[in-house]
């Protein structure tokens, strides 16, 4: 880009897959475009990023900008409050109440991958997955899932011993974003299952309320997922294993790319199906988001399980210092003074003072 000369880079979302290293490094990148002059417009859903990047915040809503501010003059939940026109729910997560054991491996190994990694997972417990992009983490998922050739010592699903992760015979689902064949799907069948034996004006009444519950925008309810927006096939996507019989749910960056509104909704169909005895699998890359929401987090680091930790007054710097190097590492960065940038595409006075002012942002500028 600054090879090109350009005076304006747009950024759409390039930080919905990354974590909070691959951040850290997009936001140095960032100001380097800035100190040359050049302008620079970001359009993200994170918004603990947002402030602590921009100059000036653009709220758009329904296709109307309903808020223009100075960054440093806003909170995150004024963002929120002003991006969804109400306060954001943030529930205040209990202890979930943990059945039998749901899903047991020993030894699972992809090629390649992801060596000897042990996991246990319970009924009504959510289970959170985070590393490196290198890590190996999103194979172990998938060998999770089965969707992958792998190995393992033992495997048990639902209290049946099976012979290899891949042949879990339906007891386990996956969800991802919406694939090409669920794109084309019908909208009202994908958010009644397990209703296709019910008369077709009681399914499709039930899709209209899934509709006006989840906000899905559409005008068509048999319409198919591909005519929605991406935060809304996220939706769909999601509520489409609500009422899944599987005994264990494996989500795979499940928020990535939507707004704050339907991550609030996304994390209530994952609350329900734990409610419901479910045991969920939740890969992420947001440790913030991994601990607010799940039991217990667990990293991978180089193709080996690092750690588990208990989501319950776990550290993020320490979740992130597994991930990093494979081992405990945990270090406060005492604030610096901001006072020199100041004013839009001011930078920093020095290369590693941090302009952000929440600790998750101070951890930015260490890694």
């Amino acid at each position: 880009m600054l090879a090109e000369e350009a005076q304006l880079v747009i950024f759409d979302e390039v930080s919905s897959l990354l974590n909070d290293l691959e951040i850290a490094q997009f936001h140095e990148a960032v100001r380097h475009l800035l100190s040359q002059g050049c302008s620079v417009v970001h359009i993200a859903h994170r918004l603990e990023e947002i402030t602590a990047l921009s100059d000036r915040v653009v709220v758009l809503r329904d296709g109307q900008v309903v808020h223009d501010v100075p960054a440093r003059t806003v909170s995150t939940d004024d963002l929120a409050r002003a991006m969804l026109a109400r306060e954001l729910r943030v529930a205040s997560r209990e202890r979930r109440q943990h059945g039998e054991q749901v899903y047991a491996v020993r030894g699972l190994t992809v090629p390649d991958q992801v060596a000897g990694i042990d996991l246990t997972l319970h009924a009504g417990e959510v289970l959170g997955l985070i590393g490196m992009r290198s890590s190996g983490v999103l194979a172990l998922v998938e060998a999770v899932a089965g969707l992958v050739e792998s190995n393992a010592s033992s495997v048990e699903v639902g209290g049946v011993v099976i012979d290899s992760p891949g042949r879990h015979e339906g007891r386990v689902a996956y969800v991802s974003g919406p694939d090409e064949q669920m794109l084309q799907g019908n909208m009202a069948e994908l958010l009644t299952p397990g209703q296709e034996d019910s008369p077709e004006i009681q399914r499709l009444r039930n899709a209209a309320a899934a509709v006006t519950h989840l906000g899905v925008s559409t005008s068509y309810i048999q319409g198919t997922v591909s005519t929605l927006s991406g935060g809304d096939r996220q939706k769909v996507v999601l509520a489409s294993v609500a009422e899944t019989t599987a005994d264990v749910v494996v989500f795979a960056y499940p928020t990535r790319g939507i707004d704050i509104g339907a991550k609030e909704q996304a994390y209530e169909i994952i609350d329900g199906l734990a409610e419901r005895g479910k045991g969920v699998v939740l890969l992420g890359t947001d440790v913030t988001e991994l601990l607010r929401h799940c039991d217990r987090v667990a990293v991978v680091h180089e193709g080996v399980l690092a750690a588990v930790v208990d989501a319950d007054g776990a550290d993020e710097d320490v979740v992130m210092g597994y991930a990093l190097t494979g081992t405990r590492r945990s270090r406060e960065i005492p604030p610096e003074p901001v006072e020199d940038a100041q004013g839009p595409g001011d930078v920093p006075a020095h290369d590693d003072a941090p302009v952000f002012e929440t600790r998750k942002a101070r951890r930015f500028a260490w890694f």
